[in-house]
């Protein structure tokens, strides 16, 4: 699951099977995408209470990823600078757009590449340097 993968003591490992977990779930039985980001969210806009099950979600990832920023920063794997909402943000919306590419058939190699370069700029924003290069 995501929650066992932010359990990693290390960011980079947090990062890194974050992407591969969702590549894997993504391209799993074909170019799939995200579950909700396919389903329920095209249904949100009509129905409140998919609408409101949809927010939750989103609004409780967006807490556990920038709590767990906040703990990489305590950590002093990113720098006290660092803003753990916005790099939420950026997980958030990689998580977003590799659904997005691997639903139009992007391979599991170039989403990989693009989770490198998500990594990077979270190392790049975070301030400290030390969010590794990616899955392999």
């Amino acid at each position: 699951s995501f929650g066992a993968a932010l359990l990693r003591p290390k960011l980079a490992d947090v990062l890194n099977e974050i992407a591969e977990r969702s590549i894997e779930l993504f391209t799993r039985s074909g170019p799939n995408g995200c579950f909700m980001l396919t389903t329920a969210v095209p249904e949100a806009s009509g129905d409140p209470e998919i609408m409101s099950a949809v927010r939750a979600a989103m609004d409780e990832r967006d807490q556990t990823r920038a709590s767990r920023f906040r703990q990489a920063i305590r950590a002093g794997e990113l720098s006290e600078d660092a803003d753990p909402e916005a790099l939420a943000m950026i997980v958030a919306s990689h998580h977003y757009d590799l659904s997005g590419r691997a639903r139009a058939g992007y391979s599991v190699d170039e989403l990989r590449a693009l989770a490198r370069r998500r990594n990077e700029i979270v190392r790049l924003f975070g301030g400290d340097g030390k969010a590794d290069s990616g899955p392999s």
